[in-house]
């Protein structure tokens, strides 16, 4: 008994849905956009001795966003000339990145600084689902150790 009330009730609703959805297309010639909203992010900078402005090699770099849950520490490091770039291709970012940068020998402090993002900054889009795309292009100054002041 119980399972036939089921079975009624399953196709009562089901029809009810039908009826619904059959209700709300109108008349109007509908938009379709299949997808997913997207923006591509460049992130490009430079890690530099905050008292010489000497570029810093092999400096760990950890970009993170709380509010967009992306935490990203897969090997980005600084090269030779003290550069790091990333590029993101992902859903729009509602909140800023934190970039770290930490020198894993210890002989500077850890710092960060906050990237934001507008929608105005992004070029080529579509204007719909693909924002585009934007380059940051930032400078994090390290101070060294107390180890190393002396």
């Amino acid at each position: 008994m119980k399972r036939k009330y089921l079975q009624v009730n399953q196709w009562l609703f089901s029809g009810l849905l039908t009826m619904l959805g059959f209700s709300c297309a109108g008349n109007t010639d509908p938009v379709d956009e299949y997808g997913t909203p997207s923006a591509t992010y460049h992130l490009k900078g430079k890690v530099v001795d905050k008292q010489t402005e000497q570029a810093i090699p092999d400096i760990r770099i950890i970009i993170t966003s709380k509010k967009d849950n992306l935490r990203d520490t897969l090997n980005t490091k600084t090269n030779k000339e003290g550069e790091f770039e990333k590029t993101y291709q992902r859903f729009p970012l509602s909140g800023n990145l934190t970039i770290v940068a930490e020198d894993l020998q210890a002989n500077y402090k850890k710092d960060s600084v906050e990237v934001s993002f507008q929608k105005s900054d992004f070029t080529g889009g579509s204007g719909n689902w693909n924002w585009g795309e934007t380059t940051k292009e930032i400078t994090i100054p390290l101070a060294k150790t107390e180890k190393d002041e002396q």
